[in-house]
């Protein structure tokens, strides 16, 4: 497909964009950041194993469907967890009550970054070196992402800043080590970091593990990685938010959101951006300028949408256009991106039947 890159992609983006946009705008904010943010977040582990660790063979009567019946296939698998995983994380962090709190949406939010971690860096590690079975293994990477996530909200969350809040609950409240926005920003900036990592081949830890074998081994290549992206995700924090002002979740909003949204476009809709042919670390140097400049179009774009149609007002205490923009942005917009590229092929933009790798035109 590199001959029809980056048209293709970019059409592709703009039609997501349009549904997605749409769909987030049609709803009541409270409703769009709130129960729709909740089902959506739930989907997307499902989704992150379906596409990147089984690669769309598995279930493998699913990914010998011609289209657009695989990617209906795939499209009612994923809503059909994410209910389950939506109403136990209910249960779990909002003590049964069918509320879109904090308490029920930060937790799930973090299942986005521990699932992309443990296929991005570990590569499903310690689950491939206990069975070679794709669905086995994908299945371990579920059900250790959400026993890490109730093990960080228990361990690291604090409600506390929403304790006048008519929904709060102390005995819901962990009471962790942190403001509940500081780790929950942290983890999904380390998504931008991974997705810049993948930009640049994993330049230059590549080059590392191949003059050290040993390191290229699991689990310590995903270790090594993960310095590298504790290091990413500092250097923007301390530049915005410690030395720079900005509010915490501004930069999540603004900056990491925003920036995770430019990557995507790149790495899902543009199927790796396989037309910049340059070597590494150019490649990756000129992908994440590109990825910064679609993300400030893109922030700039939906914050226009919200501020417009629905007058949304932003900052403290409620933050409202910040929790609005990150839901639209990756709560919808993302499932989107990845169902159309990944599960349906780019049909119909590309005949039914057509690869839709990065290798075929």
């Amino acid at each position: 497909m590199t001959d029809r890159q980056p048209r293709l992609g970019l059409v592709a983006t703009l039609l997501v964009i349009v549904v997605a946009l749409g769909a987030a705008l049609a709803l009541p904010p409270a409703f769009e950041a709130g129960a729709a943010t909740v089902f959506m977040v739930a989907m997307v582990p499902t989704q992150v194993v379906m596409s990147l660790h089984w690669r769309g063979e598995v279930p493998a009567a699913f990914g010998r469907l011609p289209q657009p019946a695989r990617g209906l296939a795939f499209a009612g698998l994923a809503p059909a967890v994410a209910t389950v995983v939506a109403l136990a994380a209910v249960l779990v962090f909002g003590g049964g009550r069918i509320e879109a709190t904090p308490f029920v949406i930060m937790p799930l939010v973090i299942t986005v970054p521990i699932t992309l971690t443990q296929v991005i860096l570990f590569e499903g590690w310690p689950f491939s070196a206990l069975t070679g079975s794709r669905a086995l293994q994908g299945i371990g990477i579920l059900v250790a992402t959400y026993l890490i996530t109730f093990a960080v909200d228990r361990i690291f969350f604090d409600f506390g800043f929403v304790a006048a809040a008519p929904f709060y609950r102390p005995e819901l409240d962990p009471h962790g080590l942190f403001v509940a926005w500081v780790p929950m920003t942290a983890l999904v900036a380390a998504v931008y970091a991974m997705l810049i990592l993948a930009l640049f081949d994993f330049w230059p830890t590549a080059g590392l593990f191949a003059r050290l074998p040993a390191l290229a081994r699991q689990p310590w290549r995903g270790l090594v990685n993960a310095v590298v992206v504790v290091a990413l995700v500092a250097g923007p924090w301390l530049g915005f938010v410690t030395w720079g002002g900005m509010d915490l979740v501004d930069f999540l909003a603004r900056v990491a959101v925003s920036l995770i949204f430019g990557v995507f476009i790149l790495l899902v809709m543009m199927r790796g951006a396989p037309f910049v042919a340059f070597v590494q670390p150019w490649r990756g140097l000129v992908l994440s300028a590109a990825a910064i400049v679609l993300a400030i179009v893109a922030f700039a774009l939906y914050r226009w949408a919200a501020v417009t149609v629905h007058g949304i007002a932003g900052g403290p205490p409620t933050y409202d256009l910040e929790l609005w923009l990150a839901s639209a942005m990756l709560a919808f917009t993302f499932p989107a991106m990845v169902a159309f590229a990944d599960w349906f092929g780019f049909w119909p933009l590309v005949p039914a039947g057509r690869p839709s790798g990065a290798d075929e035109g």
